[in-house]
């Protein structure tokens, strides 16, 4: 009987050690376990981070974006005063003309008449002129107003796109489109 105790015994040792191992076993799986939460809560913060970013982002290109329309009312706005600015200007050379044909009209009558009436002539020639003037550094201004704008579109193009390819390249997991 001592041999079927010591088997029992021997048994009972194998059975304890067999449990010690799968407790250890068990210990590390559950550290293991801890550290794989530890790793899923960072890296939801990470999501969390990026899914902030891009909301900035998107924020960011919807501002660029309304600039942009209010670029382009601004731009179409000059250039109907520019169109405005160049009818005067065609308006006031008429006028010139008109002025010229009266003054040769007037040419054939008195000396004294044609004096007289060359003084007020030149008055509103001066007055058209300086008119004339005023209406062409405007329409130059204008120009120059269109360019400086279409400059800044440009710019802002530039940065929407540049936006455009960071979103696209934090969408695409980090990778640079081709």
């Amino acid at each position: 009987m001592s041999d079927g105790v010591a088997t029992i015994l021997h048994a009972l040792t194998g059975l304890q050690e067999g449990q010690a191992s799968l407790q250890r076993g068990l210990a590390g799986l559950q550290e293991r376990v801890a550290e794989l939460h530890e790793g899923q809560a960072g890296l939801q913060r990470s999501v969390a981070g990026l899914q902030g970013a891009v909301a900035a982002l998107q924020e960011g290109q919807a501002a660029l974006q309304g600039s942009l329309v209010a670029l382009q009312e601004q731009q179409e706005s000059l250039v109907a005063r520019q169109e405005r600015l160049e009818a005067r200007v065609e308006t006031l050379g008429v006028t010139i003309d008109a002025v010229r044909a009266d003054f040769l009209a007037e040419l054939g009558r008195t000396r004294a008449d044609v004096m007289a009436r060359m003084q007020d002539v030149r008055n509103d020639v001066t007055v058209n002129l300086a008119a004339a003037q005023l209406a062409e550094r405007g329409a130059r201004d204008a120009i120059d107003q269109g360019r400086t704008l279409a400059d800044g579109l440009y710019a802002l193009t530039r940065q929407v796109r540049q936006l455009q390819d960071a979103v696209n390249t934090l969408r695409n997991g980090g990778a640079r489109p081709a």
